[in-house]
């Protein structure tokens, strides 16, 4: 579960997939491993187990499923719309009046469709917004998509900073630099165009 939880676009919809599943599967690794079914146990299953230690398995299982679901109850109640996830699928008149006509606009451009079928909606939505279109959609999109589920992106930028600051540059400003940008992101600068741009001011055309 830790490594399906990492990663830069980990959304609170991926978040709940993910508790939602394991919690689940607690349940089920309890009854297999009350009937003594240890296929996902498989170092269990050459062991001589007495009922009091299967017991004792079994009460484990529960204990933690129980401490997953308190811990993550507000993940857990978390009802993301459904035309977050699929917003071509969806009927308009199904969603909150305010949404229902960029919804339908949204729906009958086929530009869009094409986007989200290559980007997945992690990335659409971000893009939706960067051209500025559909305000209403991404208003409410954005508190789903552009929300920090997990510390892993904090975790990676500690780690970041650790292998810029070396003992040989300790006094270096990164956040003042753009190394610890470029480390930690995902963009790929265009090379040739940052030279041909350059090439452009140093010698401009007669």
């Amino acid at each position: 579960m830790n490594l399906q939880l990492q990663g830069n676009l980990v959304t609170l919809v991926k978040c709940k997939t993910v508790v939602s599943s394991f919690i689940g599967k607690l349940t089920l690794f309890k009854q297999n491993n009350s009937r003594r079914e240890f296929y996902q146990f498989p170092h269990l299953a050459g062991l001589q187990i007495s009922d009091d230690d299967l017991l004792a398995y079994c009460e484990h299982l529960e204990v933690l499923k129980v401490d997953m679901i308190k811990r993550f109850t507000d993940l857990l109640e978390l009802e993301p719309p459904h035309w977050l996830i699929d917003p071509f699928c969806v009927d308009a008149p199904t969603v909150p009046l305010y949404l229902q006509e960029e919804l339908m606009d949204l729906q009958s451009d086929c530009e869009e469709k094409a986007h989200f079928t290559m980007m997945g909606y992690e990335r659409f939505w971000i893009a939706i917004a960067g051209r500025n279109k559909f305000p209403n959609l991404w208003k409410v999109a954005k508190l789903l998509v552009l929300a920090f589920p997990t510390s892993y992106l904090v975790e990676r930028g500690f780690s970041a900073v650790v292998q810029l600051l070396t003992k040989q540059r300790n006094r270096l400003d990164i956040s003042q630099c753009g190394d610890l940008r470029l480390l930690l992101t995902d963009m790929k600068p265009d090379i040739n165009g940052i030279i041909d741009e350059h090439h452009a001011q140093v010698h401009p055309p007669h």
